[in-house]
């Protein structure tokens, strides 16, 4: 089962990951539209913390699923 500080630490982690301090522009790199969805994947600035916030989401579906399953199992 899913305890609430392992909900609560998630939460946090996903909450700081994508904080708009971290995303802020910043000029002098890549030549393409920063509006893009190009922009975020083929810029190293950008897919490493794109990378990040996919695993925590898949990490907490997963967790999720996990939970559920151990519940529906249990009953």
């Amino acid at each position: 089962m899913i305890k609430m500080t392992m909900i609560k630490k998630t939460i946090f982690t996903f909450g700081a990951s994508t904080a708009p301090s971290v995303v802020w522009a910043h000029a002098g790199h890549g030549y393409d539209n920063p509006l893009s969805p190009g922009h975020y994947v083929t810029n190293p600035e950008h897919y490493g913390q794109l990378v990040l916030i996919v695993a925590a989401c898949v990490a907490f579906a997963w967790l999720i699923n996990r939970s559920v399953r151990k519940i529906t199992k249990e009953t």
